[in-house]
């Protein structure tokens, strides 16, 4: 309800929507995990949403503001070899509906080390026309290029995640900073964060987009979980308002 910056899959500032999360089915090809074939509504492979997993959380990094897309409509390749992890996968390039208008498509896949280290390092690439209604021909070129980094130490983390990349042709570069704190029985998580993300305009100037965030999830059984979260614009481009917004989300799993 009269939310000013409203998820694409929204018409408007006021709307309502059935929306897809995470729904595919993934076949192992080759045994230990090695090669598996992915196929329906996936997170992207690309940064530390890949290994995360935020989706349906308020806890969230960077693939819709800079990627454009989160989950998407595809298939992949993934698996686990004995020094890496990956996934590389083909989608529709439309989100969370299939929509084949300007024929989008994306292309993109993450190489890692285990997820069960201290240190975790991954490489990604994505590279695509998504689809975007308000955009000349109803798509957006867009190509990026990643790195991002998890270290825990003890029951703290430092996640990081930069990348680089155009869109149609203008240079833009993401960045997410994130301290975390788990609890020794992995009931309570907090965390925060500072987001900056930088275009360059056909002008030549550079519009630049800064946020901290603040957040806490309990789970206080194997079903329910609490979270809240406040938001913070440090800076907003094009004389955008800047605002403070806090959210607040109950889950149940079943």
């Amino acid at each position: 309800n009269n939310l000013e910056s409203h998820p694409p899959f929204f018409d408007d500032d006021n709307d309502w929507e059935f929306v897809f999360r995470i729904f595919n089915f993934n076949y192992k090809v080759l045994p230990q995990d090695r090669l598996n074939f992915r196929i329906g509504h996936f997170e992207i492979p690309f940064g530390l949403e890949h290994v995360i997993n935020t989706n349906g959380t308020l806890r969230d990094y960077l693939h819709g503001q800079n990627l454009g897309v989160k989950a998407d409509w595809g298939i992949s390749v993934n698996g686990s070899l004995p020094l890496i992890e990956y996934e590389i996968s083909a989608s529709r390039g439309s989100g969370n509906a299939w929509e084949s208008r300007g024929d989008p498509y994306v292309f993109a896949g993450r190489v890692g080390t285990h997820n069960n280290r201290n240190i975790v390092v991954g490489v990604s690439a994505m590279e695509g026309d998504v689809y975007s209604r308000s955009s000349p021909g109803e798509v957006v070129d867009r190509n990026r290029v990643g790195l991002d980094l998890r270290w825990y130490l003890g029951r703290y983390g430092v996640f990081a995640e930069h990348s680089i990349g155009e869109d149609e042709g203008s240079d833009v570069k993401s960045s997410l900073v994130e301290l975390n704190f788990t609890n020794s029985d992995a009931a309570w998580l907090s965390y925060v964060q500072y987001i900056t993300v930088s275009r360059d305009t056909a002008s030549g100037h550079q519009n630049r987009n800064t946020a901290l965030k603040a957040g806490i999830k309990w789970d206080w059984s194997r079903r329910w979980d609490v979270s809240a979260q406040v938001s913070h614009d440090i800076n907003k481009s094009g004389g955008a308002p800047e605002s403070n917004i806090f959210a607040a989300q109950i889950r149940y799993r079943f």
